[in-house]
């Protein structure tokens, strides 16, 4: 069974290890008008690399290209981020971002832009003119490798199907009379590490990286899907709501959805890719610092950067108790959960604790009234705690869910608890009204409150909703044709809305920082201006011409017509969507557990 945390109570020494790295980049953006696919990130594998001792890495892991916009002729997609590993006289070649995908290019003299960007693996291609000749090729895989070509359009006539992304294991399929081309297939040859890890896209058991994202497709109903290994599935011309490309999954390198739009102005988006991730693994117990978490399986350690970090050959470290990540500084050890686990003391200490709960979901607009944002999850510091040589349980709560359907609404975070002590309370969910199907707008109670939504019903208030005592602030106030209000957030209570058909969301509310945290040394939290926040509310949906309701520093998401998830790990709140048509909420941020004890 995999054990978080450092498994020893004391380690020291510099040491030298022999490290396999498994790199993938991050993956392409899918195109914006009848677009292509998006290219997976290169996946690059080095085996036994030496690396010094006393030395510190820099791990950088590639970002997701955006998705282009739809109805802008002259805008693309963009290639995903490389995934690399540097420092001392190491010398490994770079995962390379995958390709973007193609958007139509017709009335501007040139192809470039249609044909699929080059990558780790290429992206799809787009319909293209050029000299009076129409083609749409894919993209190529570079360097050689680490991926696969992109697929081609289907013809020079409808219905311009656009090539689906390519993937680690395959080409992208070409467009075909009546389908986009589907996204190449990721690789499985790593799946061992997936399962180790909890990374990769896992299908039956089977874990799978860098599947290439699938190419839209021309007035039909038909879906070109993704690649195994994450790929996001391309938009269709036949259903409005399917139209945009879906976004890689997170973490996999997966190339995002080709998004469907006619060039008149429509705004249907190319998907996002997935981010990449790096895993560094040596033989016996741990012997380096950085990741998270870091697990023991199969007589393996494994080191883990969703995000980018460092890698450090150097531990000079005496610990007093085992459990989630470990991160040390001249005065405290912290031990950081991200998931929930086990803090277990190996001697009798005094800790401070840090507990945050996840963050309500934002509120969704079915043709109807507004979303407002969701709130916070609570967030309650404890200090001067004595523990004794047992368990303590560490629960960690997730983050609430958008609305998926009018007879559904957003939910409420859950709650994160450390054993015998109060829980922090889920994050209060957004409120939203869709036109009398379900709901009246008004926020739900929780740690912080939600955001109300608009409730159409001629201009009447509706309140956010109530936080719990010491561990937030209330969301904001909606009215009945106006805007979305934000959440309330550990600092400060959420924007009240405006009651105007073209009005901006409300802001959610500013979160807190914490010393518990020691942010700079386990960079946990939302970094801004040098300080961690935790527990930002999201923002709420704008209403007609209005701007987006900004997110409450401490991970809360943005609203709007493609609001955004609350930051994980930071109990921060999701955004509202918008009232144009079909905006979902986002869903909120999952919570946290830091304990902190002196060295």
């Amino acid at each position: 069974m995999p054990i978080l945390g450092i498994i020893a109570s004391a380690i020291s020494g510099n040491l030298s290890l022999s490290v396999d790295v498994l790199a993938i980049a991050g993956g392409g953006g899918g195109g914006g008008i009848r677009g292509g696919g998006g290219g997976a990130g290169g996946v690059a594998y080095n085996a036994d690399q030496a690396f010094a001792s006393a030395t510190t890495y820099t791990v950088v892991v590639g970002a997701g290209g955006a998705g282009a916009v739809g109805g802008t002729p002259s805008g693309l997609a963009v290639q995903g981020g490389n995934t690399s590993v540097t420092g001392g006289t190491l010398s490994l070649t770079a995962a390379n971002g995958g390709g973007y995908g193609g958007t139509i290019r017709i009335n501007n003299g040139s192809n470039v832009g249609a044909i699929g960007g080059n990558g780790g693996s290429g992206g799809g291609g787009a319909l293209g003119l050029q000299s009076g000749v129409y083609s749409g090729p894919g993209g190529s895989a570079t360097p050689s490798g680490q991926g696969n070509a992109g697929g081609s359009i289907f013809s020079s006539a409808e219905p311009y199907a656009a090539g689906g992304g390519g993937g680690a294991g395959a080409a992208g399929s070409n467009g075909t009379s009546t389908s986009g081309g589907n996204g190449g297939a990721g690789t499985s040859a790593y799946s061992t590490w997936g399962v180790a890890t909890s990374t990769g896209q896992d299908i039956s058991g089977t874990r799978w990286y860098a599947g290439g994202g699938g190419g839209s497709t021309y007035n039909n109903t038909n879906t070109a899907v993704g690649g195994n290994g994450g790929g996001g599935r391309g938009g269709q011309g036949g259903f409005q709501v399917s139209r945009s490309g879906m976004d890689g999954l997170v973490n996999t390198g997966g190339g995002g959805g080709g998004a469907y739009n006619d060039d008149s102005g429509e705004l249907y988006f190319g998907g996002t890719g997935g981010s990449g991730v790096c895993i560094l693994r040596y033989l016996g117990s741990q012997k380096a610092t950085g990741g998270g978490p870091v697990i023991a399986s199969g007589g393996y350690t494994y080191h883990t950067y969703l995000t980018s970090g460092t890698f450090n050959t150097q531990v000079q470290v005496t610990t007093k108790a085992t459990g989630g990540s470990i991160f040390y500084d001249s005065t405290y050890l912290y031990h950081v959960f991200n998931a929930s686990g086990t803090f277990a003391p190996t001697q009798s200490l005094t800790a401070d604790i840090l507990v945050v709960a996840g963050g309500g979901g934002g509120g969704s607009s079915y043709y109807g009234p507004t979303g407002g944002g969701g709130g916070a999850g609570g967030m309650v510091e404890y200090t001067g705690q004595s523990l004794t040589v047992q368990n303590y349980s560490c629960t960690i709560g997730a983050g609430g869910t958008y609305a998926k359907t009018m007879a559904t609404s957003s939910t409420q975070g859950v709650n994160s608890t450390f054993q015998g002590l109060t829980a922090a309370t889920g994050g209060g969910r957004a409120g939203e009204a869709n036109l009398g199907a379900f709901g009246d707008g008004t926020g739900g109670n929780g740690g912080s409150g939600g955001g109300a939504g608009a409730n159409g019903s001629n201009g009447a208030s509706k309140p956010g909703g109530s936080p719990t005592s010491g561990q937030g602030n209330a969301g904001g106030t909606a009215f009945g044709s106006g805007s979305g209000a934000g959440g309330g957030g550990k600092g400060a209570v959420g924007q009240v809305a405006t009651n105007n058909p073209n009005a901006n969301g409300g802001n959610g509310g500013i979160g807190a920082t914490s010393s518990i945290s020691g942010g700079a040394i386990t960079g946990a939290g939302h970094l801004s201006g040098g300080n961690y926040y935790f527990a930002g509310g999201g923002g709420g949906g704008q209403s007609g011409s209005g701007t987006p309701g900004v997110g409450g520093l401490g991970g809360g998401g943005t609203g709007g017509n493609k609001a955004v998830d609350g930051l994980a790990n930071t109990g921060g709140g999701g955004g509202g969507g918008s009232n144009l048509a079909n905006f979902n909420g986002a869903n909120g941020g999952s919570g946290i557990i830091i304990v902190r004890y002196l060295r």
